[in-house]
């Protein structure tokens, strides 16, 4: 018996005729999966999705019901976890697709026949004639998945979650991999992965990396039907529309040998990718995006020459920093101060280079060898680098809970003879727990009130402040009020020495800043606020002003 997973989260029309569709194929078992509604405007959408399923009587069904909204990557990677630690085999459906009578009875004889072969990771019973090669009348294999209405099995989703996009992407290229062969949104996929939960494109990387295949039939069983503005994710749809055929006969199907139907792999791509420009009109936009790149560099440079001249701080350093870093291509490794950084794009690496090597925003001075470090919100690792390089010896935990920087962070450590730092995989927050976080890829991810596409383990930073702390750098994208309060509340305030808070979502009605800074100057701590734009905007004791433009701004504290 092979159980159906289902997930569903607030179309209750599309539900009925996904079920419809599965009680036509008597699928014998359902562990059907409910997210938790994202706000209160979609609350009583979740409720009757609910109450479709609670209402199923013409098979076993196990109804597990979220209380939070997980996001769709989240609660699908989660779902599909589950029933698999019970499971060996699995066909998963999502709520809005329809498919014939006799896709179950396909699909679980193709994971029958396939179950014990390491190179097929999956089936489905979908496909289009974009991506069929020609002539093709029985099912065959392809190095691209598919998740319209799939299967898989234990053996093939282990190690999926164990690894980002990117670090997949990466796996594939040190074995000589083309990731992209499939179409250049594989690529893509750590951006969207994280911004818009693509888990999937993660999947088929993992496929990849292991020499892995998936099997097609010759004509599709399955029918997207949620196309509309209530959908999570809403790709371009114009022209893969395509009306479902019957399932074939059992007997009369050839199952083929697992190996690659040539040709089929390049069809994905030319049908995502588009076919290549001619070879002179790409050196024509070649060069001119280059020759765009140059001159915008060009005036910038004057731009910072010109505030260099006129006196601004650090306006040379700046301006060559931004020269060198701005228009560096995505997931590059680029020359920062004296390392060798892989980067997640240009603007992320001036701002990192000018606020800690140029500006020196975080440096301090430490009253012995090797002082201990913690900094949380480590991005892609500068400041811990630039400790290193001040302090040698210096005890650093560098704590980052998002997975898009991660690899980065562990990469760029170990490449610059820093990979002795400690590195937790965590958000930090006024308890213990796990929360909605996402992405921001570029300038660092948050933790979400409304949910994100990722769950974060969430650990108190008092856990690691286990003994006196030299410096504290604090960067939470708006968390860090609650973070410093429970710090306090923990009695464990008083064993940091000095530290540095950058404070965010400001000015948008909250002041973060001043309750930061009273925060800190009630536990014993001087404070200066720096506006991150390099403009001093106060000093102990003085009020905080609130200029519009200044969106974030750095609480530099030391005890008396």
């Amino acid at each position: 018996m092979i159980p159906v997973v289902l997930f569903a989260y607030r179309r209750a029309d599309l539900l009925r005729r996904s079920l419809a569709s599965l009680r036509a194929n008597g699928v014998p078992m359902i562990y059907a999966f409910s997210d938790g509604p994202r706000d209160a405007s979609v609350a009583a959408d979740v409720e009757a999705v609910r109450a479709e399923l609670r209402a199923v009587d013409w098979t076993r069904i196990a109804v597990i019901e979220s209380p939070v909204n997980l996001g769709v990557s989240e609660a699908e990677q989660r779902g599909i976890t589950r029933v698999l630690a019970e499971h060996d085999t699995v066909v998963i459906v999502e709520e809005d697709l329809e498919f014939v009578p006799g896709t179950y009875a396909f699909l679980c004889e193709a994971l029958a026949r396939y179950r014990d072969e390491p190179r097929v990771f999956g089936v489905t019973a979908w496909t289009h004639s974009r991506v069929t090669p020609p002539g093709v009348t029985q099912p065959y294999f392809t190095e691209r998945m598919c998740a319209l209405v799939w299967g898989t099995w234990r053996r093939a989703w282990e190690g999926m979650l164990d690894a980002t996009a990117l670090e997949r992407r990466d796996e594939c290229l040190a074995k000589g991999i083309d990731p992209a062969k499939g179409g250049r949104d594989l690529v893509e996929s750590v951006i969207h992965e994280q911004m818009r939960g693509f888990w999937d494109l993660r999947f088929n990387l993992h496929m990849l990396a292991r020499g892995g295949l998936f099997l097609y039939p010759a004509h599709t069983m399955v029918q997207h039907i949620g196309y509309d503005p209530r959908a999570t994710n809403t790709p371009n749809v114009q022209g893969w529309d395509l009306e479902p055929s019957a399932a074939p006969a059992l007997e009369r199907i050839a199952w083929p040998a697992v190996e690659e139907y040539p040709g089929s792999t390049e069809l994905w791509r030319l049908s995502v990718d588009g076919p290549p420009p001619p070879a002179a009109r790409t050196a024509l936009r070649s060069l001119k995006r280059r020759l765009a790149r140059v001159a915008d560099r060009l005036r910038t440079l004057a731009r910072e020459f010109d505030g260099a001249v006129r006196g601004r701080p650090h306006g040379m350093a700046l301006a060559w920093a931004r020269f060198l870093l701005w228009t560096a291509p995505p997931d590059s490794t680029r020359p920062v101060a004296g390392f060798r950084l892989r980067i997640i794009d240009g603007p992320s690496a001036f701002h990192d280079a000018a606020e800690v090597f140029i500006r020196r925003r975080h440096r301090f001075a430490a009253d012995r060898d090797d002082p201990v470090v913690i900094d949380v919100g480590a991005h892609v690792g500068c400041f811990a680098l630039a400790t290193r390089r001040d302090h040698p010896r210096a005890r650093i935990t560098a704590i980052e809970p998002d997975p898009a920087a991660l690899p980065l962070l562990r990469q760029n450590l170990a490449a610059n003879g820093a990979g002795d730092i400690r590195i937790v995989r965590a958000a930090v927050g006024g308890a213990d727990g796990e929360a909605a976080f996402t992405s921001g890829g570029r300038a660092g991810g948050s933790l979400s009130e409304g949910g994100g596409y990722v769950r974060a383990r969430v650990e108190r930073l008092s856990g690691h402040v286990t003994e006196p702390v030299d410096f504290l750098k604090l960067d939470v994208a708006g968390a860090e009020l609650d973070v410093l309060r429970e710090v306090a509340d923990a009695g464990k305030l008083g064993l940091v020495r000095e530290m540095t808070v950058e404070c965010h979502d400001w000015p948008s009605g909250t002041r973060r800043v001043d309750d930061v800074r009273a925060l800190l100057e009630s536990h014993g701590f001087a404070c200066e606020v720096t506006a991150i734009d390099d403009e001093e905007i106060a000093r102990t004791p003085e009020s905080f002003p609130a200029p519009a433009p200044v969106a974030r701004a750095l609480v530099r504290a030391r005890r008396h």
